[in-house]
């Protein structure tokens, strides 16, 4: 057993590692130390904010839960715990936590702040002024209540007070690199709308500057070339697929902005589905999935070891979790957007789940991505345009190599054309996962559903067509991104060129 002492050090160590955004070495450090103390309260608070970075919000819950239970009248556990359900999208449970967070410890400005954040996503945007404006009328607003009032003005088009709070605010000193990156961007964003496009762009590289993390282009290289060459066309055919005939799950799949909010919500909007978001189960899976079948390879070489039994057991997995989240619902959505990297896997362990790639103009989606206070854990490559053209290029690759070598039903789908004709779209959606239509999937708008991701404010207005062709206000800076997305291109076809010009008349 370690000493306080040695606990004491271990835990400063995972910290370190944690504000470095080493997320796996901080993991393991964390959980050694919650082997030796697993009541160990700082430890259970760092290992919730792990998982949270990861995107895991049901893990986090779980250890935050237990923080609480263990120091009921310790407010820093319940403020996380309500942090945590603010970004699974259970609104009502985070405001009750922020509650609890402001009868401990009133007039807590993270509380407030964190309470008037999700008042305007869940779009009671008058509550959430009324809750900042003793600080903003007094001059006493944090930075993070700036962020919200920001948000706030942005929906009435108050520019220039966005602009004039945001500079007071990153003028004023040292605050958390991510409430700097979100001013910035918020900042950029009024600049945008007045016009003032070389200004904004300069704003966003500040704001992605602020969150800056270590990406290897060589290393999403070789893990897409890994993914192809271990689900090769002839190795897949002779895997074992899951003998399950399920058509619950549709995995809507593709780059970050590329129109999957969109295209989620309009799927919810028919009676027989259930939009349940970015799930992180088919991660999990493929994470945990060597020591599940027992194989002493890693991901994805471990598919060599699957047998039937395994597949089974994993796509059970799967539903049983699935199937609660709306238990009348025919079709659940995930739109876990990274579940493109694992289609292989889904084609063994749901033969019969459809999947809807959307995809939209590449300099949109990369400007779209590079604008946005994306979490950098999960998106190391966003915050650098040379970076962005990498991880574009390489889902383009694999998703091209899904397509030749799949059998399972995909539906391609282009942002612009949704945009452009949404009835005709919208239908062949419906149609492509097996449903009647229904024509509340045109009013999807109407349902005042809440989404958990960026676009969260779109799902609850028509669809607009002022995103389209975002990058040609901006093409003069873009010169890292169009080098690298064409360079690849350049290497990809010349790949392929070299391929055929090998073959057989025959083949």
């Amino acid at each position: 057993m370690m000493g306080h002492g040695d606990r004491a050090i271990l835990f400063q160590r995972a910290l370190k590692a944690f504000e470095a955004q080493n997320l796996a070495q901080a993991k393991a450090l964390c959980e050694k130390l919650l082997t030796q103390d697993p009541k160990a309260v700082n430890a259970l608070i760092l290992r919730g904010r792990i998982a949270l970075a990861e995107g895991d919000a049901e893990l986090a819950t779980r250890y935050l839960r237990k923080c609480t239970s263990l120091r009921p009248k310790d407010p820093r556990g319940h403020l996380l715990l309500a942090e945590t359900l603010a970004f699974g999208g259970r609104y009502r449970e985070a405001v009750a936590g922020y509650d609890r967070v402001l009868r401990l410890c009133p007039q807590n400005p993270s509380a407030i702040a964190g309470k008037a954040e999700v008042l305007e996503k869940r779009g009671d945007r008058a509550k959430a002024r009324a809750l900042l404006a003793p600080f903003l009328d007094s001059n006493q607003e944090t930075a993070q209540m700036a962020v919200i009032q920001g948000r706030l003005d942005l929906h009435e088009q108050r520019h220039e007070s966005i602009i004039e709070l945001a500079q007071r605010h990153l003028a004023a000193g040292t605050m958390p690199p991510e409430t700097r990156c979100h001013l910035q961007f918020l900042r950029g964003k009024a600049l945008e709308r007045t016009g003032r496009y070389d200004e904004a762009f300069d704003v966003y590289r500040s704001g992605n500057e602020c969150v800056a993390v270590p990406f290897s282009a060589e290393e999403c290289i070789r893990q897409t070339q890994q993914l192809i060459e271990t689900f090769s066309g002839q190795r897949s055919a002779t895997l074992p697929r899951a003998t399950n005939d399920s058509e619950l799950p549709i995995f809507v799949v593709g780059m970050p902005r590329s129109g999957s909010t969109l295209i989620e919500s309009v799927l919810d909007a028919h009676p027989r589905v259930h939009g349940a978001g970015e799930l992180p189960t088919m991660q999990q899976i493929v994470n945990t999935m060597t020591i599940q079948i027992g194989s002493t390879l890693a991901y994805p070489a471990c598919i060599e070891d699957l047998v039937q039994e395994d597949v089974d057991t994993l796509a059970g997995g799967y539903l049983k979790r699935l199937a609660p989240l709306d238990p009348g619902a025919e079709r659940i959505v995930d739109k876990a957007l990274f579940n493109y990297r694992h289609l292989g896997l889904i084609a063994l362990l749901f033969p019969r789940a459809h999947v809807i790639h959307c995809h939209r103009d590449p300099l949109d989606t990369c400007v779209s991505c590079y604008m946005e206070p994306l979490p950098p854990a999960l998106h190391p490559y966003a915050g650098d345009l040379a970076a962005l053209g990498t991880v574009y290029a390489q889902y383009q690759r694999l998703m091209t190599h899904w397509r030749r070598t799949l059998e399972i039903p995909m539906l391609d789908l282009g942002y612009e054309t949704l945009v452009e004709d949404q009835e005709a779209v919208s239908r062949q959606i419906i149609d492509f996962c097996g449903l009647p239509w229904d024509a509340r999937c045109l009013r999807y708008y109407e349902r005042g559903r809440i989404a958990r991701t960026a676009s969260y404010d779109q799902v609850n207005r028509p669809i607009y067509r002022s995103s389209v062709g975002r990058h040609q206000h901006f093409l003069k800076h873009l010169g890292p991104l169009i080098n690298v997305l064409a360079e690849q291109r350049r290497q990809q076809t010349t790949t392929i060129s070299g391929h055929e010009s090998q073959r057989g008349p025959d083949e």
